[in-house]
């Protein structure tokens, strides 16, 4: 589950195996916007499903890293009441971002990987 960059990443993905993986493209999706709509993208995906999500780099602009955070703990919160498996992806860098937003990814970053490891998710740097 994620924003534009997973796009066609299905190709690669979900190979041979169509039926059981998906890939969701939320073109300029923000973390609220997953969290959001999470419950019904997994409403149909058996008892335990593994979630990749890769979320967050259209918020940096957007939003101070509290604010951030605290979207990320409450999605975190219902993929936690929906399945074990989770993984977050870190947020990448944007060609000719400014040294404010880089800082601000790195921070969002370390903070991710802390935070996913006292969840029980894993995290994907």
């Amino acid at each position: 589950i994620g924003d534009s960059i997973v796009r066609g990443s299905d190709r690669r993905f979900c190979g041979r195996s169509r039926e059981t993986r998906m890939v969701v493209c939320l073109p300029g999706a923000r973390v609220s916007d997953v969290s959001e709509r999470v419950q019904k993208i997994l409403k149909r995906e058996g008892e335990e499903p593994d979630v990749v999500v890769h979320i967050g780099t259209n918020d940096i602009v957007r939003k101070r890293d509290e604010v951030l955070k605290e979207e990320f703990r409450e999605l975190g919160g219902k993929l936690r009441r929906r399945t074990k498996r989770v993984t977050i992806s870190g947020l990448l860098p944007v060609p000719r971002d400014s040294e404010s937003r880089n800082e601000m990814r790195w921070r969002i970053n370390a903070w991710l990987r802390d935070w996913c490891s006292g969840q029980g998710f894993k995290f994907l740097d």
